[in-house]
């Protein structure tokens, strides 16, 4: 998007927030076309907030527009800001490795999971492993050289 392109997008997704998210073709042309824009620049807009998943039709006439999930919090935050922001959350979650996560053991193994909440899983049987062998270990050392 273009910054015009941002504008006209900023200004139909305020427009909703403010009619409670909902509004129909006739009031959100008018206030449109009063702060300055022209109809094809506004039909664009509005197809593309639709196919963006920001916006979307109500009724079976497509007189009714109704802001989305992703619209309203794109409304608070700006569309600009609220996708850099979304483009950023998904760097960071590829980069922190919630998709895949590596486990080893001791004897040199690795096992690869898809999340990371089944890594730990394993995670955690493993440290309750080692934890067992080691106390058991422990115990057989203190039993010996202390002729318990």
């Amino acid at each position: 998007m273009i910054e015009t392109q941002y504008k006209i997008a900023d200004t139909l997704l305020t427009f909703l927030l403010d009619k409670n998210g909902r509004a129909n073709i006739d009031e959100y042309s008018a206030y449109m076309e009063k702060a300055g824009y022209s109809i094809p620049d506004i039909i664009f807009l509005r197809d593309a907030l639709i196919s963006s998943g920001f916006i979307e039709y109500r009724g079976s006439d497509n007189y009714f527009i109704a802001l989305t999930l992703r619209g309203g919090k794109a409304a608070r935050y700006g569309i600009e800001d609220f996708l850099d922001k979304e483009e950023q959350e998904k760097r960071e979650k590829h980069i922190s490795g919630t998709n895949v996560h590596v486990v080893g053991d001791n004897y040199g193994n690795y096992s690869q999971t898809g999340t990371t909440k089944e890594a730990g899983k394993q995670e955690g049987l493993f440290m309750k492993v080692a934890v067992g062998v080691l106390t058991a270990v422990l115990a057989a050392f203190i039993a010996k050289y202390l002729n318990l």
